[in-house]
């Protein structure tokens, strides 16, 4: 079960949180956090297993992710690191670290801004 809460700085949350409306999260989250449709994501802080973006979901990331999901018109700016995978499905723009994989699924658009650093990049077949 998600809940609804802002989590400030020097905090920590534990467990999964909801994103309905614009939240900035400067804290740690140790868990999972969904932006929901119409939901905004501004995360300075820290999600140990990772954010979900989904459709019509909008996050921008300068802190550190365990993973990133970007579902289908869902819309994505990592400028921080994640120490997971980056999976796209909508469109997601990658100026910081991926320490994972990023894979780009058929209908997605992933830009890679030079600077950034992504050891390995993957097409879903349908994609190419």
């Amino acid at each position: 079960m998600s809940t609804h809460l802002t989590v400030p700085s020097g905090t920590c949350h534990v467990g999964d949180l909801r994103v309905t409306g614009e939240e900035w999260i400067s804290g740690t989250v140790d868990g999972e956090v969904i932006v929901e449709a119409g939901g905004a994501l501004a995360l300075t802080g820290t999600v140990t297993k990772g954010v979900v973006v989904g459709s019509r979901g909008a996050a921008y990331v300068t802190g550190i992710v365990g993973g990133l999901l970007v579902e289908r018109a869902g819309d994505a700016v990592l400028d921080g690191t994640s120490v997971g995978d980056v999976q796209n499905w909508g469109r997601v723009i990658i100026a910081g670290m991926v320490d994972g994989h990023v894979v780009t699924h058929a209908g997605a658009a992933t830009e890679i801004v030079p600077g950034a650093v992504v050891p390995h990049e993957e097409r879903d077949a349908a994609a190419n």
